[in-house]
């Protein structure tokens, strides 16, 4: 068959007038969410055996939301069992907190509480997975015509770092993100081609909820913000309308987000690392400035004035947010402890920037990188090869892809947003493939589709990659982090911990101890407490452990976070207990079973 390439075609019938059942989008989710569960079973089982969490986010996310339905306020998102007394402000809202709190109150109504809370983790990612599906496959249609939505969706499937975001167990913000993402991308898409005053009003609002929920996708925000005042640029007056819409709702629906998630007493607050009054400043005046020019747009009759004014307007938001939020215009963790910057936050790999681990394992570039990048160079062949209305929509998907990999080359982490964006590319080539395959016959026409599927899936290039024994490092931290292990603690009576710091989120969502540490840039005063701790000389190190409050310190040889503050200071305690050499001062509180070493404070 022949497929209309770069321009939303109408579902091709088949015979009986029907449509094609691999042209419906039920049908597409379906067809996802089977080979996902497929693939997810194994994890899905262990997460209702065990209760084992995925990442200490998933850990904390779920203690934020038990303390939530326990009765903690709504705008107090202090935890409070993290560096007692006062405990550490967290920079997450309660937006996630929402349909987990509800999802566990409505299993709760037949199973017990561990149980529904189980049953969340299981259920709240492989629907938001089935989310993205129904939106890759409705995406890659009006991209690329109907024949790409089957490619787009097994593509989706086959992403690695797509995938491992939705696994069971998930429910931190990254899932919920990526969706937002891959939505945000085709409510531009939609709304730039049909300008459909609700299709832009919702391009917005979705924009808006993303920040609300944290500022992972700004860089997206922002390429969304620029394709509108691109197109303006260019088509002026007859663009009027969608611009005073897109500026109006993405002011007002920002408002309402701010105010339903930041507490009254932060309102003046210009917090850097999460949605604040630094960045409603900036979208009210940039969204006034866009509204100025649609209003202003019969007098800016060439694009060059038309451009100036974006130009001047976006100066404008720069200006201000210098003025009067400087540091939000730089690095928003800048304000963590240097010594926890050097020894702790420069060490988690999904904060390193891509070429980082490519310089540690040169195969990781096939694995993270190759299947994105080839999507991306797809989506610039797809732009260049088409024309007019179908060009401008592969323009706009090029640009997010561009911003989310220049995003990784940062923060590796944004390759699972650039790889599900890319995704687009590559079933723009196999649906040319496809169509090539139509006119022909043999084996080869049968399987270039196939073929060309390949390079696309990062699950490809994993499986073709050498293979990696899994490291003494990660062995360690999976036998500390074990459920069964962090049960041992229990037997304990609830103290103060002083624990490393990647074991804190999981003590608190295992156990009713409260812990001095945990993963989150903004526990300056714990972290570092722990930290000094553990480098400390034999006679620096008792004073500081005393002052930290704490009633145990829970040592478990395998955290490789431990062998970085020992290799920093070969003299201190961490040095020394993973030495075997026990201070006088600590006295050992076995637990029988367990893979860590307790000591009491004498």
């Amino acid at each position: 068959m022949s497929i209309a390439i770069g321009r939303a075609a109408d579902p091709i019938p088949v015979e009986g007038g029907a449509v094609s059942p691999l042209q419906s989008l039920p049908v597409m989710v379906a067809i996802g969410f089977a080979l996902t569960l497929a693939m997810s079973w194994g994890n899905a089982a262990e997460v209702w055996r065990t209760g084992i969490f995925a990442n200490t986010d998933d850990a904390m996310r779920l203690v934020e939301v038990r303390d939530w339905l326990a009765g903690q306020a709504w705008f107090d998102l202090h935890q409070y069992r993290l560096d007692p007394p006062e405990g550490a402000q967290m920079h997450w809202t309660r937006v996630i907190d929402v349909p987990l709190g509800l999802l566990i109150r409505l299993f709760s109504i037949v199973l017990p509480g561990e149980a529904a809370e189980r049953l969340t983790r299981i259920v709240f990612p492989l629907a938001l997975h089935a989310g993205v599906f129904a939106v890759a496959a409705g995406l890659a249609r009006k991209l690329a015509g109907p024949a790409a939505m089957l490619p787009a969706t097994v593509i989706m499937v086959l992403s690695g770092a797509v995938l491992v975001k939705f696994q069971p167990g998930r429910i931190h913000h990254h899932a919920p993100q990526i969706l937002l993402a891959v939505s945000i991308l085709w409510a531009t898409v939609a709304a730039i081609d049909t300008r459909k005053l609700r299709t832009v009003a919702a391009a917005a609002a979705l924009s808006a909820v993303s920040l609300s929920i944290n500022l992972e996708n700004l860089p997206l925000v922002l390429v969304e913000v620029a394709a509108f005042a691109v197109v303006f640029v260019a088509q002026g007056e007859r663009f009027r309308d969608t611009l005073m819409v897109f500026a109006l709702s993405l002011a007002v629906c920002s408002l309402i987000v701010f105010v339903v998630t930041v507490g009254p007493s932060r309102y003046l607050i210009g917090a850097c690392d999460a949605f604040s009054t630094a960045h409603l400043g900036a979208i009210v005046l940039g969204a006034a400035a866009l509204a100025l020019l649609a209003r202003l747009s019969k007098y800016l009759t060439s694009p060059m004035a038309r451009l100036a004014g974006c130009a001047l307007g976006a100066a404008m938001v720069v200006g201000a947010t210098a003025v009067t939020y400087p540091a939000c215009l730089h690095n928003p963790l800048s304000a963590v402890d240097p010594l926890l910057r050097r020894l702790w936050l420069d060490n988690i790999e999904e904060d390193a920037p891509l070429l980082h681990l490519v310089a540690a394992y040169p195969a990781n570039f096939g694995i993270f990188a190759l299947a994105p990048l080839f999507g991306f160079a797809a989506a610039l062949a797809a732009a260049w090869s088409n024309t007019g209305d179908a060009r401008l929509k592969w323009l706009i998907a090029c640009a997010f892809m561009a911003i989310a990999l220049a995003t990784a080359m940062w923060q590796v982490r944004a390759l699972a947003e650039a790889s599900a964006l890319a995704v687009f590319g590559g079933a723009w080539i196999v649906v040319r493939a496809i169509d090539w395959a139509a006119r022909r016959s043999g084996a080869v026409a049968i399987l270039a589709p196939f073929a060309l599927c390949l390079p696309f899936c990062s699950l490809f290039w994993v499986m073709i990659a050498p293979a990696r024994a899994q490291s003494e490092e990660a062995k360690g931290r999976a036998e500390c982090l074990a459920p069964a292990a962090i049960d041992q603690l229990r037997a304990l009576p609830p103290s103060l911990l002083l624990a490393p710091i990647d074991m804190g989120s999981e003590i608190l969502a295992g156990t009713r101890h409260s812990v001095l540490a945990a993963p989150y840039h903004r526990n300056n005063h714990g972290n570092r407490q722990l930290v000094d701790a553990m480098i400390a000389e034999p006679d620096a190190a008792p004073k500081i452990v005393a002052d930290s409050g704490a009633f145990y310190l829970v040592f478990c040889p395998g955290m490789p976070e431990l062998k970085i503050y020992a290799a920093d200071s070969p003299k201190g305690l961490a040095a020394a207990l993973l030495a075997g050499n026990t201070p006088a001062w600590l006295a050992p509180a076995p637990i029988t079973g367990s893979p860590y070493r307790i000591f009491k404070l004498r």
